[in-house]
């Protein structure tokens, strides 16, 4: 059984603590790094070296979770509001003229849409180099022989 990884059975029902996943993309963030270091000097502290860890790396994780969750949210779903909001002003652009703070708005959103999918083409590389970790080359054996 895996050391992070590990089920307990409780009324019947099983539950599943997933490994916690630290985003590489998280880093791209601007600030982020200060903030991890401020959670984590600021954190409840153990006499025992080896607890004080644990303990912090376990609210470290609840911290990052919890920050995940409400200030960055799903990845492809923001994608999909960026590209809608500038389909419709080109749309829109179409039909008529865009005055100054509608051509101003588009092209923030393109900024805003360049960054995100920078962040996801991490998330997506790092996916997929763990992906391989796990499963491995499963085409060695065709290619071989």
């Amino acid at each position: 059984m895996p050391l992070l990884r590990f089920t307990t059975q409780l009324q019947g029902k099983v539950f599943t603590n997933k490994p916690f996943p630290f985003e590489n993309f998280w880093l791209t963030i601007p600030g982020v790094e200060d903030m991890i270091h401020s959670w984590w000097k600021n954190m409840p502290s153990s006499p025992d070296r080896v607890r004080n860890i644990a303990l912090k790396l376990r609210l470290l994780r609840a911290k990052l979770r919890s920050w995940n969750r409400i200030k960055i949210g799903n990845i492809i779903t923001q994608k999909i509001d960026l590209l809608q909001r500038i389909d419709r002003l080109d749309e829109e652009e179409e039909k008529r003229n865009l005055n100054a703070f509608e051509l101003e708005e588009r092209s923030a959103l393109k900024e805003n849409l360049e960054i995100l999918l920078t962040q996801e083409k991490t998330l997506w590389k790092q996916r997929a180099k763990a992906q391989w970790l796990s499963n491995g080359d499963r085409n060695t054996k065709f290619f071989h022989v």
